[in-house]
């Protein structure tokens, strides 16, 4: 690609715009002048020119590589489906399709297909001409068409046209009168036609207002044809003709200010054929002339400057101009594309060699989409190219330019004075001049370099070092070689190898080199090296000698690449070295010794390997964290690294540029599609420059940008379903599927299918999609390789398809599209078919009823006279006596029981009154009757006469009604039970024979019980009284003892028999003569013990809580002993030395299946070293074989005071009882 960094002397757009407005008023007031004097006006207008060329030159002063913009174009053409390769409209309409007009046909393209339209002969409502001057999507969303036969309007619902004729002439000259070149609407919404006889204004309610070129008035509009129509910011209508130059409509009454071209004035319009109008971002009006560049009209002054030439190359027939979103001018010429932007101009031309050039060189039309596409209309097709995107500049070898870039193949870069880049090669030596704007190439002949493939570059001061594949070191002044340096195996201060791969300068200006089989080396001057590794020196080896990178550490650590190696650090002073190796046992070791980049920021070393990926060395904790393929680098291998100045990581490899966010921990990737030179990057081609921006080559030239500047696509895409289709025929709607909401299929079409777009034409193939028919998909489906779907056999029901896109770099449009799909049921599924099925069940159901019910009534029949028969028969041979009575209680039949029963046979029966054959009484007829009336039964037992004598039968009398509750028949059975009454009798003298000797044993038992517990209370009350005595014995002797010892202990003795006595009182007192409550045990024996001791200073106060406990005395009198031992002691022994209150606390709780007892007190405690085992006590003794003997526990503490908690298990039959009662 050229690089065209040329001002044009475009006067208003430079730093010199007041001075040349300046000017221009002064030349103006002198116009008279002017034309008197052309030769010096003309002297005067080329100095001016030159002088702002020459100035144009010194705000250039510098260019940088990544300035330039990088387009790459996709094209489109006949091949792709396209009418025809002339291309003259282009324009978008509001569902964003783009419609295409040709000198052949009408095309509507949705980014995969194109629908084209043509005109026939035997369709009215075709397109009325196949020749297409130009398109235009109005306001309302009407598409409008200007052919050379009228204005067409497209409708949508029809996909028809309806034609506008601008003049309904029957002459031969039809055609000609009705030929529309342009169409333009206002900010009013009024519509605007350009023709060949004129302007003609369609009003919103169809009017058509003619404007035409009158030679006679002179502020008419100018003549021939009119090319273009163009509003600009301030509402004002400019219309461009083919002879009349540039007419600008004044609304109030009609007339038109005309622009003409004056050879004899410099300021005014180039030429008088206008093709295309617009206005800048300045407000200046851009006309293209067709054989006469581009004029600038300033409104303000109302005067011109012109383009004829961009870098000294003659512009070529102007046809089409474009302001795009970024406020780009573009304009297309015969001669190819040319982009105006911040003063500068760019060409942009076909290259048949570059298949992302310029289509076609001779452009017809300029459109930008809402996508922010460029569409190129050229006689061979249309290039396209998104604008919004800032794709990566891309500099490569133009053998059409003399000069450029040595080869495409770049392997090094370095930074040399005044922002200058030198760019190394496999084909010899380049160099970027920024103030020249462009390349040098230097022959490997002329500057002398030992070896053309410069493999690696730095600049010292004025010194440029060019390493070489196999010639050495080159070091350049002034672009010619001084000296070159290579290996001598004579000379051990030679460098080590000549295949240089790397060379680096450190922060104490120490060049180094790195060799490929040689290690490393540190430039000593004078043509002298030191080599590293130094065999001398055993702590300095390297693993391997194929060095490939070089950056320094902390603390002046080299850190070295090695090929196969891994990473060496060397110490300068000591030239000792330490390994960062692969070890396939440690997952946190190096990824791989395939080392080919290093980049050093802050404490982290990142470690770039040629087979796996990334790796982040912490040189603080010499942790190794690992980026792969698997986290978003693009490649497993690592060519290149550098660091931008917002912290990010830039990673060149075989898959195109990587960018990675440390803060985010997130990756981005790029590949050719971007704009990179290629896919695959070289080793050791990367660089960051002093004005930020990064440099990244390989085998296609090299990309150089500003990493801020990169920006992705960020368009939300409209979606559309386009085409929906049965048995994969397109179907045609009443309305255009993308509008539709609804729609129904038959059953029977069971082959359906959708075609859907996401509105984005940057790179439809990479657009994405995720569908799903609700009903149908439990899931969402996502395809980026197709844009259809289709579903086979569904079930009648209603569904809904929903499609959502993105555009090629992922950005979605979650909303998408949807519509409504109703499967008709089948014929034999209508709702009017479920009727007459409906019907029909009925009837059959009907029917089946009534025959079964006739056959029910037949079997019920059969089964009652059968159940009937069986009844008689069984009632024949019953035992019992069962009558049946008409209404009027005569009987009509008897079984045989009645013989036996009553002494009379059935026949003699059959005729009498049921009642005066069962009842002798008459009250027990009566009471039978009143019963019957009341209840409908009666049942009872009645004498009988039975022989001689009566017995006694059980008769059952129940009345049978009708639904009327009228009496119809009686039906009776009787039973002789004379035999069970006489039965009854004599049980009835039994039993009560045995109540009376049941009454006299018991009273005999109670007699004797009440003996017995007259005599255990005796016992009790005498043991009692003998312990009593003992007690009273005891009280006597220690109160004539004369010994305070002896009287205590005796008084404890006495204590125990009295605990003792106490239970023994109790149970004599009791009504119960084996179990004794313990609770009130508890309370009286603790009061008695509290009125015994009595304690010096001290109040001592009893807190009982006791569960309501019954015990025998088997468990009770030991239980007794060891609450008056503990009690005891706790008054003798726990409050000593001190006064105020004491606290004695007594608990004895029912838990579980066992008997817990708690004695404690808020005293001194235990003596230290206490132990049931080795105290000398009486009465501990006591207690430990008291609890023994209860099969019990003890447990004490001594926090707070003493506490004892003896714990025994319940007797079986108290936990029987607690069982039972639960």
């Amino acid at each position: 690609m050229v690089f065209d960094y040329l001002l044009q002397f475009y006067w208003p757009l430079v730093r010199l715009k007041n001075r040349q407005r300046d000017i221009l008023r002064k030349k103006t007031a002198n116009r008279a002048k002017f034309l008197m004097r052309k030769k010096v006006s003309f002297a005067l207008c080329f100095l001016i020119a030159g002088c702002c060329l020459v100035f144009a030159h010194e705000i250039g002063a510098q260019v940088h590589l990544a300035d330039r913009i990088n387009i790459a174009f996709d094209r489109l053409g006949t091949e792709d489906g396209l009418s025809q390769a002339g291309v003259t409209a282009i324009a978008q309409d509001q569902h964003g399709f783009i419609w295409i007009g040709t000198q052949e046909g009408l095309n509507r393209y949705d980014g995969y297909d194109f629908e084209t339209f043509y005109h026939r002969n035997d369709d009215p409502r075709s397109i009325s001409h196949n020749s297409i001057r130009d398109v235009l999507s109005d306001s309302r969303g009407f598409v409008w068409i200007a052919t050379d036969l009228g204005v067409n309007r497209f409708d949508e619902l029809t996909e028809t046209f309806e034609t506008i004729l601008i003049e309904e002439d029957p002459s031969e000259d039809r055609v000609s009168r009705n030929r529309v070149n342009v169409l333009f609407e206002d900010s009013s919404g009024n519509l605007w036609f350009g023709t060949d006889f004129g302007l003609v204004r369609h009003s919103l309610d169809g009017e058509l207002k003619y404007f035409t070129n009158d030679p006679a008035i002179s502020d008419s509009l100018g003549g021939g044809r009119v090319r273009a129509i163009y509003e600009d910011s301030r509402q004002d209508l400019w219309i461009g003709t083919e002879l009349g130059g540039l007419n600008l409509l004044k609304t109030e009454d009609g007339t038109f200010e005309r622009y003409q071209h004056d050879s004899t004035n410099p300021l005014t319009i180039s030429g008088n054929y206008v093709r295309a109008i617009v206005e800048d971002g300045y407000g200046h009006i851009w006309v293209a002339t067709f054989n006469d560049g581009v004029s600038i009209l300033d409104p303000t002054t109302g005067q011109f400057s012109r383009i004829d030439h961009v870098s000294n190359v003659p512009i070529s027939r102007t046809r089409t101009l474009l302001r795009d979103h970024n406020n780009r001018v573009w304009i297309g010429t015969d001669s190819g594309l040319y982009v105006y932007m911040n003063g500068v101009f760019t060409a942009y031309t076909n290259d048949v060699t570059d298949p992302k050039s310029l289509g076609d060189n001779n452009i017809l039309e300029l459109f930008q989409d809402l996508g922010g596409i460029i569409w190129v209309g050229a006689f061979n097709g249309i290039s396209k190219w998104n604008a919004n995107i800032r794709t990566f500049p891309h500099i490569k070898s133009d053998p059409r330019v003399k000069g450029g870039l040595a080869s495409n193949a770049i392997t090094s870069f370095t930074e040399g004075f005044d922002s200058d880049v030198w760019i190394g090669t496999f084909e010899g030596l380049s160099k970027w001049d920024s103030k020249k704007a462009e390349f040098t190439q230097f022959s490997t002949r002329e500057i002398g370099l030992s070896d053309e493939r410069v493999m690696s570059l730095a600049q010292q001061g004025e010194i440029l070092w060019v390493g070489t594949m196999t010639g050495g070191i080159n070091l350049l002044r002034e672009q010619t070689v001084i000296s070159t340096l290579s290996h001598n195996n004579e000379i051990p201060s030679s460098v080590s190898s000549n295949a240089i791969s790397r060379i680096y300068e450190d922060h104490s200006g120490n060049i180094w080199i790195c060799t490929y089989g040689g290690g490393v080396n540190k430039y000593l001057g004078d043509g002298r090296f030191e080599r590293f590794p130094n065999i001398l020196n055993s702590d300095g080896q390297f693993p391997v000698l194929f060095t490939l990178d070089i950056v320094e550490g902390q603390n002046g650590l080299m850190w070295i690449a090695t090929d196969g190696g891994g990473v060496v650090v060397l110490d300068p002073e000591t030239g000792s070295t330490r390994m960062i190796q692969y070890d396939s046992k440690n997952s946190t070791s190096l990824g791989s010794n395939n080392v080919t980049s290093l980049l050093v920021v802050d404490n982290v070393i990142w470690i770039g390997t040629r087979d796996n990926g990334l790796n982040l060395y912490d040189i603080s904790s010499g942790e190794i964290r690992h980026k792969s393929r698997a986290d978003g680098l693009a490649s497993g291998a690592v060519y290149g690294l550098l660091e931008d100045d917002e912290g990010r990581i830039w990673i060149s490899g075989g898959k195109g540029l990587t960018v990675y966010n440390p803060e985010s921990d997130s990756f981005v990737r790029y590949d050719s599609t971007h704009g990179l030179q290629s896919d695959d990057f070289n080793s050791g081609a990367f660089l960051k420059l002093s004005d930020g921006s990064l440099l990244f080559g390989g085998n296609n030239g090299f990309n150089a940008f500003y990493p801020n500047r990169i920006k992705g696509n960020d368009y939300v895409p409209p979606v559309r379903i386009t085409r929906f289709s049965k048995f994969n025929d397109v179907v045609r709607l009443p309305e255009p599927i993308y509008k539709s909401e609804s729609i129904d299929v038959d059953y029977f079409e069971s082959v359906i299918g959708f075609e859907f777009v996401a509105m984005d034409f940057t790179a439809p193939e990479k657009n994405r999609f995720r569908y799903k028919l609700e009903g149908f998909d439990k899931d969402w489906v996502e395809v980026s390789d197709k844009h259809q779907v289709t579903y086979t056999n569904l079930d009648a029901g209603n569904y809904v398809f929903k499609v959502v896109g993105s555009n090629n770099e992922g950005v979605w449009n979650e909303e998408g599209t949807s519509i409504k799909v109703g499967v008709r049921p089948p014929l034999w599924a209508t709702w009017w078919a479920y009727l007459i099925y409906l019907v029909i069940g009925v009837g059959l159901l009907y029917r089946f009823q009534k025959a079964n019910q006739a056959r029910l009534r037949r079997e019920a029949e059969k089964r009652y006279s059968e159940r009937l028969q069986l009844y008689i028969e069984s009632l024949e041979e019953a035992t019992d006596c069962v009558v049946i009575a008409d209404a009027n209680k005569h009987l009509m039949y008897a079984n045989n029981a009645i013989q036996s029963l009553l002494g009379l046979t059935p026949s003699q029966a059959i005729g009498r009154s049921i009642f005066s054959l069962l009842f002798t009484e008459p009250t027990d007829a009566s009471l039978a009757r009143t019963e019957l009336f009341e209840k409908g039964r009666w049942h009872g037992e009645v004498k009988a006469r039975k022989g001689a004598g009566f017995g006694t039968m059980e008769v059952t009398i129940a009345a049978v009604r009708d639904d009327n509750d009228n009496e119809t028949a009686y039906v009776s059975i009787a039973r002789d039970i004379t035999d069970r009454k006489n039965t009854e009798a004599e049980l009835e003298k039994y039993r009560l024979n045995l109540e009376q000797l049941v009454g006299d044993r018991t009273q005999a038992l109670s007699k004797s019980l009440q003996e017995k517990e007259s005599l255990l209370k005796e016992v009790h009350h005498r043991v009692k009284n003998n312990m009593q005595v003992i007690s009273s014995l005891l009280n006597i002797q220690a109160e004539t003892i004369g010994n305070d010892v002896f009287s205590g202990l005796l008084g404890e003795s006495q204590q125990r028999i009295k605990s003792m006595s106490l239970i023994h009182e109790t149970l004599y007192q009791s009504e119960d003569l084996l179990e004794i409550d313990f609770k009130d045990y508890i309370d009286m024996l603790a009061t008695s013990l509290h009125r015994f001791y009595a304690v010096q200073g001290v109040i001592v106060s009893l807190d009982i809580r006791v569960d309501n406990v019954s015990l025998d005395i088997e468990t009770a009198v030991p239980c007794g002993l060891i609450i008056n031992e503990l009690i005891s002691n706790s008054f003798k022994h726990a409050f000593k030395g001190r006064t105020g209150r004491g606290t004695i606390s007594v608990s004895f709780k029912n838990v579980g299946c066992r008997y817990v007892l708690v004695i404690s007190d808020d005293g001194v405690g235990l003596p230290e070293g206490f132990t049931l085992e080795s105290t000398a006590s009486m009465g501990m003794e006591i207690v430990s074989i008291l609890t023994q003997q209860l099969d019990g526990k003890v447990q004490y503490q001594s926090e707070n005071g003493a506490r004892f908690e003896i714990s025994f298990s319940r007797k079986e039959k108290d936990v029987n009882e607690i069982t039972i009662s639960g």
